[in-house]
């Protein structure tokens, strides 16, 4: 029957517990409750309930299974949930790791005006997929620009007038935190000649 097998299941955090829970599952000897962490596995239980309550889980990004064993089909695929426990960002692994954790901002960002040319250039961030270059004017975005993993941008042609550049990476945990420069285009008054 189609429906001896599970689609889902849910997840919440609670402070340092793991929740999960799903639709009981008909046929089923029991069910196993995986728990792996950086691709170990770390837990594996089995219960009758459509419920398990993980305790006092230290933080970090974790991978749970519940695997349906049916009297059947036997073993199910695992149906896979990921998860973080804890708000703060894991600190970085022991020195040997080499693991940068995702407080992962940009340290310095310079920026350099020809004419109506702007220059951005910045430090390399190990881990990341990109980085992203971001323009304001007047409070109004005008530019979101990937620039891959290439620690240089150049923007072209300006209009004179006032401008604010965010640059930020984005990897695994998802954007890091912006670094903000203004710069002014073009309002050196140059002395006339008669």
């Amino acid at each position: 029957a189609p429906n001896d097998t599970l689609d889902s299941f849910d997840i919440e955090v609670e402070g340092k517990n793991v929740k999960l829970s799903w639709k009981e599952v008909p046929n089923t000897y029991y069910y196993y409750v995986e728990r792996y962490r950086d691709g170990k596995r770390e837990l594996r239980k089995t219960t009758n309930s459509t419920e398990y309550i993980d305790e006092n889980v230290a933080e970090g990004d974790y991978e749970y299974r519940v695997i349906v064993y049916s009297k059947i089909n036997g073993m199910q695929d695992p149906i896979v949930k990921n998860i973080k426990v804890g708000n703060e960002t894991p600190p970085p692994v022991d020195e040997n790791d080499e693991q940068v954790p995702n407080s992962n901002s940009l340290e310095s960002v310079e920026i350099n005006v020809e004419g109506n040319n702007v220059t951005l250039s910045w430090n390399k961030v190990d881990n990341i997929y990109n980085y992203y270059v971001q323009r304001f004017k007047d409070g109004r975005r005008q530019l979101h620009k990937s620039t891959g993993l290439e620690t240089t941008y150049l923007d072209q042609n300006l209009a004179d007038g006032e401008y604010e550049y965010h640059v930020f990476i984005y990897d695994k945990n998802g954007y890091g935190k912006e670094v903000i420069k203004k710069v002014i285009i073009g309002q050196e008054v140059d002395s006339i000649d008669n």
